[in-house]
Order: C-alpha cells, then sequence, then structure tokens
C-alpha cells in the first residue's frame, strides 16, 4: 500500500508499506532582482518505506531492500518526476529498526529522501 501525507503506518501486518511525504525546501536566488520567478528552490521528498517478516531479520531486511530497489528505479527511471519537477539532484536511504523485543516478527523501515530542483517561474 501506498499512502501520501498519512499517519506513518504502525503495523507489521500491513506491510509491505509506503508513505510519501514533503521535507523541508530551501530557495536560492538564481538571478537578481525582486521578482519571485529569480528564485530556485531545492524540496525534499520523503518515502518511508516498510517490511516485516515471520522468518528472519535477514528475510526481513531482503524484503525491505527489495522494496527500495522498485522505488529507487521508478524514480530514476523519471528523474523529473512526471515533469513535476526540473530534476532529482541526490537521494539518501536511511535505514531503521524496530527495537521492541518481539520474538516472533521482524519490522523495518527504510526512509529515502530524495532532493529535487525547481524553478519558482
Amino acid at each position: 500500500k501506498v499512502t501520501r501525507g498519512d499517519y506513518i503506518n504502525d503495523d507489521a501486518g500491513q506491510t509491505p508499506w509506503a508513505g510519501i511525504y514533503r521535507g523541508k525546501i530551501k530557495y536560492d536566488p538564481r538571478t537578481l532582482g525582486p521578482s519571485i520567478e529569480n528564485w530556485e528552490g531545492t524540496p525534499q521528498l520523503k518515502i518511508v518505506v516498510q517490511a516485516a517478516s515471520y522468518d528472519t531479520p535477514e528475510d526481513c531486511e531482503d524484503l525491505l531492500e527489495e522494496q527500495v530497489k522498485i522505488i529507487l528505479e521508478a524514480v530514476l527511471t523519471d528523474v523529473t518526476i512526471g515533469g513535476t519537477v526540473d530534476m532529482l539532484l541526490s537521494f539518501d536511504v536511511e535505514y531503521s529498526y524496530n527495537e521492541t523485543d518481539r520474538t516472533t516478527m521482524y519490522y523495518q523501515t527504510a526512509v529515502i529522501t530524495l532532493e529535487l530542483e525547481v524553478a519558482t517561474s
């Protein structure tokens, strides 16, 4: 399931799951002048991906990595995100783990942060 702007999933039984969220946006001048059209924005888009497994932590990690790979392949195939941005500048992936003691399930998360470029014109 993929959601946008909704609460982050906290149910391992609802995985694989991905949520898309807006991050910060930084504006820098492109040219001199007071016009709003002279600025360039670098917004961040965050994609939270989750996987769970009843088998092993390695299995959970592999399932999560499959989901990350699918998302990155889609992003890198269209670096303008369907023409909504000028271009993808960079991306990073940060992994985290549910550190509660669950003897029957492994639950892991990755956050993919895309840094994009857009003109304000």
